[in-house]
């Protein structure tokens, strides 16, 4: 049978609204291929075709793997954002078979749009998943409107970006296409932190007024090999096999070894073809390596404003607690959040992450209200909100 004649009986079939979420398995081949892969990820049997990926406890990891395996099996490629509108196997089906493989992908993408608060927009990792934001949208509250900023890329189809200069006009674009004037909310996680960083200093250079501009687990670019100049040899030798036991213990070792050969030939492919002013196949490397060679070739500028440093705990006493964001912004606040770089924005600790960003967004309101032109906001309902 046709996928498409497949995924049109996936949405006909069965079709009856009296039918409680837990009665319905799969309808055809099509819906049980979902189902098998939801089943085998998630590792909960049964799933019925409108359970909820999130509430079956989906988060963004599973994620990846999960539309890893709709791509093996359909031969198409998904967004993870698209988890956001469709987070069911029935919803995905429907995307399968109204879009298939015209889904288009944006950078800009709704996590939560009502809301009379001003927007918060949260800059992606190196990797470009968004996913690991829904829980912290969740906490924040269903009156703070959240968008997410996700690399082109990410489908294989669309030109990479190889420089943070030139990703921060993109997302800059993508914002003022939505919402023409500001201010903005800018909270940018590990790689995402250098863009909204980098979003920052751009539109403060254009007259743009910015709300919060939260670096969220991310230290100064080479902070931290001036720290490594400074620790003693044999520190460092310790420190250095100490994770290289953990990298190659057991299973690790292969993935681990081949993942670094493919990571150094794509750091020395990408160097030549920006030597040699060509554009990127999208065939070579990730989007994590894209990113991560932007990153190496970004050098940030001073910022004539206030950062908002939100760190996990340090590794050694003697470091620096703005991790030398203050040499080049003009006013640094640090908040110490719970958690590792991977845990920070996922239970129990995105809870007091949501607290804190909370507390700095209605802080940046009170300070921000004044100069907040809206048609259909006053001054008084801005006071009322925050």
């Amino acid at each position: 049978m046709a996928l498409q004649e497949q995924l049109f009986e996936s949405l006909t079939e069965g079709n009856d609204a009296e039918t409680s979420k837990a009665s319905i398995g799969p309808r055809n081949d099509v819906e049980r291929h979902l189902v098998d892969i939801w089943e085998q990820v998630l590792g909960v049997h049964p799933v019925g075709v409108r359970d909820n990926f999130f509430d079956l406890g989906g988060h963004s990891l599973l994620a990846v793997t999960l539309f890893s395996e709709v791509k093996r099996e359909f031969n198409i490629s998904l967004p993870l954002s698209i988890l956001f509108d469709a987070p069911t196997v029935e919803q995905l089906a429907h995307i399968l078979l109204e879009q298939g493989k015209s889904v288009s992908w944006t950078s800009l993408v709704k996590i939560q749009a009502g809301g009379r608060k001003l927007p918060l927009y949260l800059i992606s990792g190196a990797g470009g998943n968004v996913v690991r934001f829904r829980d912290l949208a969740r906490y924040l509250g269903e009156d703070q409107p959240i968008f997410a900023l996700q690399p082109p890329g990410l489908d294989g189809e669309q030109t990479f970006m190889t420089s943070v200069e030139e990703l921060s006009a993109h997302f800059i674009a993508e914002i003022r296409k939505d919402r023409p004037l500001g201010p903005y909310h800018l909270v940018g996680y590990s790689f995402g932190a250098l863009v909204a960083f980098e979003m920052a200093r751009q539109l403060k250079t254009a007259g743009v007024e910015l709300g919060l501009v939260g670096l969220l687990d991310i230290a100064e670019w080479r902070y931290a090999e001036q720290l490594e100049g400074a620790r003693s040899f044999a520190d460092r030798k310790a420190s250095y096999l100490n994770r290289l036991r953990r990298l190659l213990s057991g299973e690790n070792r292969l993935s681990y070894l081949k993942r670094g050969m493919q990571k150094r030939m794509s750091m020395l492919f990408y160097r030549l073809a920006k030597s040699m002013r060509r554009p990127l196949p999208q065939s070579i490397g990730t989007i994590e390596d894209i990113n991560m060679f932007a990153a190496l070739q970004y050098s940030p500028g001073c910022y004539e404003g206030r950062l908002t440093l939100l760190r996990t705990k340090l590794e050694r006493e003697n470091m620096d607690p703005q991790l030398g964001w203050g040499r080049i912004a003009n006013e640094v606040a640090v908040l110490e959040i719970p958690g590792d770089h991977d845990e920070i924005t996922s239970e129990p600790h995105v809870q007091v992450l949501a607290a804190k960003l909370s507390a700095c967004l209605e802080e940046n309101m009170l300070t921000i209200g004044k100069n907040w032109k809206n048609s259909s906001t006053s001054l008084n309902a801005v006071r009322k909100m925050n």
